[in-house]
């Protein structure tokens, strides 16, 4: 199987790279040939061709060259990244039984392959643009790059989504045919993020502070809610002494983050550190006293189940895909998304309130349970190319 994705361990983004190394992984151990197909990183070090775990990770860049772009200028990155996967995909030796593709960023190779080659095309959809925009399509970039989700859609002969969240904003932008949109949540492999003791979590990071620790693994764009924390924090540094926050993670907005810190006069214990890799993100997990995910926008939010993992009591906005894995008061406190105040109360309660922390961190552990691992959540997935190879042979 074709696997083609904008982002793959160690070039991640969010959490879309760690979704996709986690299936592809599960698929190889389940006795599949993977290729996965990606992008190297931006100092050109990565290795053109490596099998590692399992996976045949193949990286290219985009051709033509595109010089360093903003992000009013991804659709012709993207399309020059496509020619590339293209070309390289059609130069393998083949054939590939199915071409899975994840996100707009990958549709054009994908679509093109699968046309190409005779394989049935799944489309896994981790965010609309019409969601990250709060149902706004305002400008003309929005508008092409809905476009081709539409297109996308249209093409595709079986569709993913990771929650009943995503499966409705699907249904409701899109109105793909009856059954052609198929559930399957995200796992999580609960031993790399087993806890560890927090001091050792402190010193790995470089965290020496006695005061709380608050972190927030996202991506610097509007939808992440990442300015909402950092005008939180001008509340809260003068309630808890030592008070930090570090938010892992790279996008756009930094610059416009660094500003907002210092507006509210506390760049001096807000830390934006950048790109993590995940060995290091456990680190800065267990490291936490508060993970916090204060998303406007989440189809599913999977860094709140890898906090979970982690031990660390969580503090969530109450939106998407976020609910179905995370309840008030039982698992981790949630608030009204782009509510400042009611988050500040929020992270008040699990600092301060006796119990809470331990209550709220012993039950997300047992809620885990019930959480697929990526071998199952493979498993799934495998059901759901056959039932494309179906459509492919159907009359």
């Amino acid at each position: 199987m074709l696997i083609l994705s904008w982002e793959y361990p160690p070039v991640v983004v969010g959490g879309l790279g760690r979704h996709v190394h986690g299936l592809s992984v599960a698929l190889a151990a389940a006795g599949h040939e993977v290729t996965v197909m990606t992008r190297g990183a931006d100092d050109g070090t990565s290795p053109a061709l490596i099998v590692f775990e399992g996976v045949r990770i193949i990286r290219t860049e985009p051709d033509p060259a595109v010089p360093k772009i903003g992000p009013d200028d991804i659709v012709t990155w993207a399309l020059a990244f496509n020619h590339a996967l293209t070309r390289g995909a059609l130069a393998l030796e083949g054939p590939f039984d199915v071409v899975h593709v994840h996100d707009w960023l990958v549709a054009h190779a994908g679509v093109n392959l699968s046309v190409a080659t005779g394989a049935p095309l799944v489309v896994t959809v981790h965010a609309t643009e019409s969601g990250r925009h709060g149902d706004s399509l305002r400008t003309d970039l929005h508008r092409k790059i809905h476009g081709v989700e539409c297109w996308m859609l249209e093409s595709a002969n079986r569709v993913v989504v990771c929650s009943t969240h995503m499966r409705d904003e699907v249904q409701c932008l899109f109105a793909p045919a009856v059954g052609l949109v198929e559930v399957v949540p995200n796992g999580v492999d609960a031993r790399a993020w087993s806890p560890l003791a927090q001091p050792v979590a402190r010193s790995s990071v470089g965290e020496h502070s006695s005061g709380p620790l608050l972190a927030c693994i996202a991506r610097l764009v509007r939808e992440k809610g990442v300015g909402d924390l950092i005008r939180a924090t001008a509340l809260l540094r003068h309630r808890h002494r030592g008070l930090r926050v570090v938010v892992a993670g790279e996008g756009h907005r930094r610059e416009d983050l660094l500003a907002e810190a210092a507006k509210q006069g506390v760049q001096d214990i807000v830390d934006l550190v950048g790109f993590v890799p995940q060995d290091q993100l456990a680190e800065l997990l267990a490291a936490a006293s508060v993970v916090v995910i204060p998303s406007r926008y989440e189809p599913f939010g999977l860094v709140a189940l890898e906090a979970a993992a982690a031990g660390v009591p969580r503090v969530v906005a109450a939106t998407g895909g976020l609910l179905e894995h995370v309840q008030n008061e039982r698992n981790a406190l949630t608030y009204p998304p782009g509510d400042v105040e009611a988050l500040v109360a929020a992270i008040d309660r699990v600092l301060l309130e006796a119990g809470l922390a331990e209550r709220l961190v012993r039950t997300a552990a047992d809620d885990l349970r019930s959480v697929p691992s990526w071998d199952e959540v493979a498993a799934t997935v495998t059901g759901v190319y056959e039932r494309a190879r179906a459509t492919m042979c159907a009359p």
